[in-house]
């Protein structure tokens, strides 16, 4: 909303706006966050929702989805809980294939939960300190 006034312009944003815009760097890609306990949570703490089932599919062949689509059919029906343990969420090749992986997983639905190092280490500072 703009107002224009004696020589000067007043620009009032939306609250809402203004909130949702925190979600995304200068490049306008989804900010990583370090949750509770160290969770990773990629896509603005997976409120940005950046690819479909349907994007995944078209990447392979009817053989591989299918293959896929049982490994992920065993994984949920035995509650299999995957984690990974990074030195960093950010950074070189395997981060960004982390991210990508953790997005996937999501998607089909496997539990599959991130974590980074700083917060890990700082809890166990607390655990052995008590």
């Amino acid at each position: 909303m703009c107002h224009v006034g004696a020589n000067t312009l007043t620009l009032r944003v939306d609250p809402t706006l203004t909130h949702r815009s925190r979600n995304f760097g200068p490049s306008l890609v989804p900010l990583l966050q370090v949750g509770w306990r160290g969770i990773v949570q990629t896509d603005a703490g997976f409120r940005a929702h950046l690819t479909t089932v349907q994007n995944h599919k078209d990447t392979c062949g009817p053989a591989t989805w299918e293959t896929m689509l049982s490994y992920a059919k065993k994984l949920r029906g035995n509650k299999t809980k995957i984690a990974f343990f990074s030195s960093t969420p950010q950074g070189g090749g395997v981060a960004l294939m982390r991210h990508a992986l953790v997005r996937f997983a999501r998607l089909m639905g496997v539990d599959l939960t991130w974590y980074g190092k700083y917060s890990l280490l700082s809890r166990c500072r607390k655990d052995i300190t008590q």
